[in-house]
C-alpha cells in the first residue's frame, strides 16, 4: 500500500512537470482522477485486511465451547438443587455426591470459560430459570439420562465440530470433560441402584 502511495506521488510529480512544460491541464485532471481511484482501492483493500483480522480464528470451537460452558453452568447449579432435596429427603451419600458432581462440572465451567476468554470471546449469561427440580429419585433418574446423552451422542458430535480448527487446549478439555461425564454416570448408577 506505501509503494502504491510513492508510485501515485512520482505519478504526479510528473504530471506537474508536463503541465509547466506544456500546460495540459486535461492531462493533470486525468492523473488526479487516477490518484483517487488508487487511493480509494487502497483504503478498501486495507478494511478488507482489517475485516479478515478480526474474525475469530476458531469459530466452531468458540460455539462448540458457549455451548458447553452453558451446559456445565446449568449442571452445576442443578446439581447443587438436586443435593439440597437428597438432604432433606434424608439421604445424605446421595447429596454428597450431587454436591461432588456440582463441583467437577465447576471446574470444566472454569475451563470453558477460560478458553474463550483467551480467544477473546466472553462467555454467555447463562438463564437458570427453566431447570426444574424433583424428588431424589426422580433427580437420580434425570442425572443418569442427561449424562448418557451426554456421553453418547453430545460429546462425540462436539470433538467432531472443533476437531478440524485444532484448538489443543479446548479438545484436551472437551475430552477431560467426556470423561468425567463417563464417570459421573457410572457413580449415578450406582447409587441409584441402591435407592430403588
Amino acid at each position: 500500500m506505501i509503494s502504491n502511495m510513492h508510485h501515485s506521488a512520482a505519478r504526479t510529480c510528473f504530471f506537474a512537470v508536463l503541465f509547466a512544460l506544456f500546460g495540459n491541464t486535461s492531462l493533470l485532471h486525468a492523473e488526479a482522477v487516477q490518484t483517487e481511484a488508487l487511493q480509494t482501492e487502497n483504503l478498501q483493500a486495507a478494511d478488507l485486511q482489517v475485516e479478515e483480522v478480526q474474525k475469530p480464528q476458531y469459530p466452531e470451537t468458540i460455539a462448540v465451547l458457549q455451548m458447553l460452558y452453558g451446559g456445565e453452568v446449568r449442571a452445576r447449579y442443578r446439581y447443587l438443587e438436586f443435593a439440597k432435596v437428597a438432604k432433606a429427603d434424608g439421604h445424605d451419600n446421595i447429596a454428597y455426591l450431587f454436591k461432588a458432581i456440582a463441583h467437577s462440572e465447576a471446574v470444566h465451567e472454569k475451563n470453558f470459560k477460560g478458553i474463550l476468554e483467551k480467544l477473546g470471546t466472553t462467555a454467555a449469561n447463562v438463564d437458570l430459570s427453566s431447570i426444574k427440580i424433583s424428588t431424589t429419585k426422580e433427580n437420580l433418574k434425570y442425572a443418569t439420562e442427561v449424562e448418557l446423552s451426554e456421553i453418547d451422542t453430545e460429546y462425540p458430535r462436539y470433538i467432531q465440530r472443533v476437531g478440524p480448527e485444532k484448538h489443543p487446549e479446548a479438545i484436551e478439555f472437551i475430552n477431560y470433560a467426556w470423561e468425567a461425564e463417563r464417570q459421573h454416570r457410572e457413580l449415578i448408577k450406582e447409587i441409584q441402584s441402591g435407592t430403588g
